[in-house]
């Protein structure tokens, strides 16, 4: 049966390594073009990130968290 399967199929080496090439410089693009095209980063913020930070906390509050959070994290990433 495997005598009777016939040749390999699949790419050429060329095809697949000008593949591989464009797969590797459109990584490249998009992480050297992302600092352009992420929205938090082009718009800025009409209150800084404290403010926002205690207006999260007085909504947990009013949603009847009161206890204190035993961790926090800041940030947009």
């Amino acid at each position: 049966m495997v005598a009777a399967a016939g040749g390999s199929e699949g790419l050429r080496p060329i095809v697949a390594c000008v593949l591989l090439a464009g797969v590797i410089v459109a990584v490249f693009a998009a992480i050297l073009l992302s600092a352009q095209t992420t929205l938090y980063r082009r718009v800025p913020l009409e209150k800084p990130p404290e403010a926002l930070a205690e207006r999260a906390r007085d909504i947990l509050k009013s949603a009847g968290y009161s206890e204190e959070p035993v961790d926090t994290a800041i940030g947009l990433l």
